[in-house]
C-alpha cells in the first residue's frame, strides 16, 4: 500500500514542480549592460529541479515495486475523513499563503500559517507556538540577514506603524 502513496506523491512533485517552471517562466528577466543574468526565477527553478528528480525517483521507485508485487492499485480505500481534510486543510493553506503575508507580514504570517497546519496534525499549542515562531524567525533571518532579500511587511502593521 506503501507504493500506492509513493506513486502519488511522485505525481504531486511532479505536477508541482511543472507549476513552478511555468510560473518562474513569468518572472521578469534580470538585464545587466547587454548581459541576460539569473535573475528572480533562479531558485524557484533550482529547487523544482530538485522537486522533479525526488518526484521522478518516486515514481519509478513505487512503480517497480508494484510491477514486483502484481498489486492492485487500491488508492481510496483505506482513506478516512480525518485524513482527507488534513490534505484539504494543507493543500488549501498555499493559496492563502500570499494573502496572510500581504496582510499580516513574514513573521506573524509564517507563525500563524504554521501554528494552524501544527494544529491540524494535532501539535499541542504550545509546541506548535514557539516552534512556529522560531521557524518564521529562522526563515527571516535567511532571507533577510543572509540573502538581503525584502520581506513583507505586511499591511496591517504598516497601519500601526503610522
Amino acid at each position: 500500500m506503501m507504493e500506492v502513496w509513493d506513486l502519488a506523491l511522485g505525481i504531486l512533485c511532479v505536477l508541482l514542480s511543472a507549476f513552478v517552471f511555468y510560473y518562474s517562466g513569468t518572472f521578469p528577466k534580470f538585464i545587466s549592460g547587454d548581459k541576460e543574468l539569473p535573475g528572480p526565477s533562479f531558485f524557484p527553478r533550482f529547487v523544482a529541479i530538485f522537486i522533479l528528480g525526488f518526484g521522478l525517483f518516486l515514481i519509478v521507485n513505487s512503480g517497480l515495486s508494484l510491477i514486483k508485487k502484481r498489486e492492485k492499485i487500491r488508492f481510496l480505500d483505506n482513506l478516512d475523513k480525518k485524513m482527507l481534510l488534513k490534505f484539504i486543510a494543507v493543500l488549501s493553506t498555499g493559496f492563502v499563503v500570499e494573502p496572510v503575508l500581504s496582510l499580516l507580514g513574514a513573521v506573524p504570517g509564517l507563525t500563524a500559517i504554521s501554528v494552524f497546519l501544527m494544529r491540524v496534525f494535532r501539535v499541542k499549542w504550545i509546541q506548535s507556538l514557539i516552534y512556529s515562531l522560531a521557524l518564521a524567525v529562522f526563515i527571516y533571518w535567511i532571507f533577510r540577514g543572509v540573502f538581503k532579500l525584502p520581506l513583507p511587511e505586511g499591511k496591517l502593521i504598516l497601519l500601526f506603524r503610522g
